[in-house]
């Protein structure tokens, strides 16, 4: 790589970061592009350059700081074990995320500034990478079940996980009447991460017992209809 395309990339990765930070801090309308030129010492010429415009760069925030949390790299990581660890991995990695401090948590943080202002400019962005992510954990959550949820539940047991965890990322007095601080630390994280899993795997587990015993059901009454001359169809 020349010098000249090395100085270039780290330019744009500087812009990058402290356009993350900033971001996160005060918010899409409320950041300027003269705050991102100082944070990251450029001109705005550099901005322009590379981005062309704010929308274009917060675009690129928001992509940059999801590939931060990793959620996308643990598919590939996690894709062999069983479906229970997936289940717990994926918790994990959300659960530190929304609750870090350094980059890994700023993809949240952001959202949390942009969820009631800029929600369907950030579903818009983000559709793809979360289409791949969601679909993953659909089909752990359909594993799980040994296929006896519908789409409609597998869809629930994916929207009853991811936004149990992402909410805390904005409700602070959630965060104080789950751990009593704001900052919980490791032990209590973990403790919260083996909780959503058991209450996950729970209902899963109620669901498909149920479903498995109105099969059973089912069938055997089907068995004395057909066995019972006098059963008759829906047209008498």
């Amino acid at each position: 790589m020349s010098k000249y395309i090395e100085e270039k990339e780290n330019t744009r990765d500087k812009i990058l970061d402290a356009a993350s930070e900033i971001f996160a801090e005060k918010g899409y309308q409320s950041t300027t592009i003269r705050d991102i030129c100082q944070r990251a010492d450029v001109y705005q010429l550099s901005i322009n350059y590379h981005f062309g415009n704010k929308e274009n760069l917060f675009k690129q925030v928001l992509l940059k700081t999801y590939q931060d949390t990793h959620e996308i790299d643990l598919i590939e990581k996690i894709k062999d074990i069983p479906p229970e660890k997936q289940l717990e991995e994926i918790i994990r990695i959300r659960v530190n995320s929304v609750f870090s401090n350094e980059k890994e948590g700023l993809y949240f943080k952001i959202v949390a500034k942009e969820i009631s202002n800029n929600y369907n400019f950030i579903i818009e962005i983000m559709n793809d990478p979360f289409l791949e992510y969601l679909k993953f954990i659909k089909g752990i959550i359909d594993r799980l079940s040994e296929h006896k949820l519908d789409n409609f539940g597998l869809n629930y047991c994916v929207y009853i996980l991811m936004s149990h965890i992402s909410v805390l990322s904005f409700h602070e007095k959630g965060r104080l009447v789950l751990f009593n601080t704001c900052n919980p630390d490791e032990r209590q994280l973990e403790e919260f991460i083996q909780y959503i899993k058991k209450f996950i795997c729970a209902g899963i587990e109620k669901i498909k017992t149920e479903r498995s015993v109105n099969e059973v059901q089912n069938e055997k009454e089907n068995n004395n209809c057909g066995s019972n001359s006098g059963c008759t169809g829906i047209y008498g």
